[in-house]
């Protein structure tokens, strides 16, 4: 059960279930789509896990990548890409925490869906970028690297990694 300030958070985010936040960067996962899925927890059955679990590899969304002023998927900008989903969109996280977290910089967000997500997870995040101490950090849903058949989609993945790396700018 939610403690009354988690819920009255989620309430006031607009969101029915978020993840824990991992403190890395100031996004949730947001959970509620999950919820679209799932329906009824105590009648989710192990069945019915593997049905879900069998449509993700074919699954694709359409990601849209942003203009953004880090390089980390240039090539890309302004283009709509299908990737295999895998998880639920990440969200921002409250206003407050954008006083002592980095910046969260959106790289691409979903636009397009297939089964088994809804529209509830579209123009939500599917790539972030931010730093952690000296670090930098990627974030995203997106499975690019299972993405079969999709050469562009093992791009995105790589690209993700050598930014990583710091073998692609920052800007």
């Amino acid at each position: 059960m939610l403690k009354t300030t988690e819920k009255i958070s989620n309430e006031y985010s607009g969101f029915d279930e978020l993840s824990p936040m991992l403190g890395l960067a100031n996004v949730y996962t947001d959970a509620s789509v999950l919820k679209y899925i799932i329906k009824n927890p105590a009648f989710f059955s192990k069945l019915d896990m593997l049905q879900f679990l069998s449509k993700l590899p074919l699954s694709r969304a359409s990601i849209h990548f942003e203009r953004t002023r880090l390089s980390i998927q240039e090539p890309y900008f302004g283009e709509n890409l299908r990737i295999m989903e895998g998880n639920a969109p990440l969200v921002d996280g409250p206003i407050l925490n954008r006083l002592f977290m980095p910046k969260v910089i959106t790289v691409a967000t979903f636009k397009k869906y297939d089964d088994p997500y809804d529209k509830s997870i579209e123009d939500k995040k599917a790539i972030i970028a931010t730093t952690y101490g000296l670090g930098r950090v990627v974030l995203s849903p997106i499975h690019a690297e299972l993405t079969v058949g999709g050469r562009k989609a093992g791009d995105v993945y790589m690209r993700n990694v050598l930014w990583l790396s710091g073998d692609l700018p920052n800007t």
